[in-house]
């Protein structure tokens, strides 16, 4: 082995150390959380959320954003004729 280089065992256990990987699922969650909060508080905008998560579409952002029936009926109501359909 050569000097300073890190053996197969060593490279292997600091991947699979569980700190790296806690820190990496930590990260994941804070991202969603972060963009499923943008999403909602930009009035559900999936094209904003896609392009300030640098995805390639708003396809692949739609897999990540979970809306609510509140959200659902408040954008029903939004609409000029939700009054009519009511009746």
């Amino acid at each position: 082995m050569l000097s300073g280089m890190a053996s197969i065992s060593e490279m292997k256990s600091s991947i699979c150390s569980p700190l790296p990987l806690l820190l990496a699922e930590a990260f994941l969650h804070f991202r969603h959380t972060f963009f499923s909060d943008v999403d909602h508080l930009s009035s559900g905008s999936p094209a904003l959320v896609s392009n300030l998560c640098g995805h390639s579409s708003v396809a692949i952002t739609n897999n990540y954003l979970h809306t609510t029936p509140e959200e659902h009926q408040a954008a029903v109501n939004c609409m000029s004729y939700a009054a009519m359909l009511a009746e």
